[in-house]
């Protein structure tokens, strides 16, 4: 497969991914707390887990809240039936990038997963201020085994368009310590850098002017179904051989969908059509595409406190035939449910944050409400 390689033009900074979100409105891994009298065990140390550089000079990411330690993967997944319609040659197919992070059993390797893959953090870290030679801790470790026999329920996820899958690290490897496999998609051309298995990367596709809401708007329409045809290729994966170490794992009765702005709204409106979705969510994202007729399944509305009406989200919830639910976060910006404020607050501290839609929130305590608001859902929803 030949994939061309999209440049990126000279808009492509934070300032202006920023306002493409804006635009949009859009069991246990072993030991216990206890200790015997002594001082309970860390996450890290009961996992394993390397205590890597410094914590001085590098971002932590904050451990999981839940019991079981989490592996992480990747694979790429490449559809012959779906033809590639952002590259002019016919015989491109669709690739997507997909990060999974899964419930795991303790080993005796120390070493923790990289934050981004390397061909994607050269070109994201630099828009979230982040020293291209820094990689924030995270609390998994590479393609680690899980527990023979085990099962879980496996949920989805899509990023905000202009966004990365692993800006989102902190909720996802949270979801996967709770016992839930989580299957991250990044999408080409949607999200800011997707790395491809010939080694080229696919940009985001955004209007040569950036002034041009009109062209922007036009780029995301086309993108809306085009999403939904990436979640239906991974839950047609999921279903097949070639899963990897999460064979056999995988409870696929139990199967959910969430996301960011856009990813949201892709999530909801991909369990509207496909049957093997169960109960999705939408964290902060204006509704694309239809929303009339009802919508039967369980959903939920994730909100920042600067984005609690929208007339599409509004018309979700009036024709929401199911369980359905909003929560709102309070002095919540767009961006306070990924990781950039807590990666712009170690990184660059005297960074002037007005201008991107944060709001004044502290950002671990953002995170952890999200946390426990995406979890609270889908174990409502997909634990028996």
């Amino acid at each position: 497969m030949q994939t061309r390689f999209t440049r990126a033009p000279q808009s492509f900074r934070l300032s202006f991914i920023v306002c493409c979100f804006a635009a949009l409105g859009l069991v246990g891994c072993g030991g216990s707390d206890d200790g015997g009298g002594e001082a309970p065990q860390t996450y890290a140390q009961r996992c394993f887990l390397s205590e890597g550089p410094s914590t001085a000079n590098i971002l932590q990411l904050p451990a999981p809240t839940g019991s079981h330690c989490i592996g992480k993967t990747s694979f790429h997944l490449v559809d012959s039936t779906r033809p590639e319609l952002n590259t002019p040659e016919e015989a491109d197919r669709r690739e997507l990038s997909v990060k999974v992070w899964y419930p795991s059993v303790p080993s005796g390797s120390r070493t923790r997963a990289a934050y981004m893959d390397p061909a994607v953090a050269a070109l994201v870290k630099p828009q979230f201020l982040m020293p291209t030679n820094a990689d924030a801790l995270t609390n998994a470790k590479p393609d680690a085994g899980l527990s023979p026999g085990s099962k879980y329920p496996v949920v989805i996820f899509s990023p905000g368009y202009g966004g990365v899958v692993e800006a989102y690290s902190t909720i996802l490897e949270d979801m996967a310590s709770h016992g839930i496999i989580v299957v991250a998609i990044d999408h080409p051309y949607i999200s800011a850098a997707t790395a491809l298995n010939s080694g080229q990367v696919a940009l985001v596709r955004l209007p040569e002017d950036p002034t041009d809401a009109q062209k922007f708007e036009e780029l995301v329409a086309a993108a809306a179904p085009v999403e939904i045809g990436d979640q239906r290729q991974v839950l047609d994966w999921l279903q097949g051989p070639g899963t990897g170490l999460l064979g056999g794992h995988l409870d696929l009765t139990r199967i959910g969908a969430y996301g960011h702005s856009f990813g949201g709204s892709g999530a909801i409106q991909a369990a509207r059509v496909d049957e093997r979705i169960k109960a999705a969510m939408d964290i902060d994202g204006t509704v694309m595409g239809d929303t009339s007729g009802p919508w039967s399944k369980p959903l939920m509305f994730l909100l920042a406190e600067n984005h609690t009406e929208h007339p599409t989200i509004d018309a979700v919830l009036r024709n929401a035939t199911g369980p359905h639910t909003t929560y709102i976060l309070k002095n919540a910006g767009h961006y306070d449910f990924s990781d950039l404020k807590l990666i712009l607050n170690f990184y660059a501290p005297e960074q002037d944050l007005t201008l991107l839609n944060v709001g004044t929130v502290d950002a671990r305590s953002a995170l952890q409400t999200t946390r426990e608001q995406t979890f609270a859902f889908f174990q409502q929803h997909l634990f028996p």
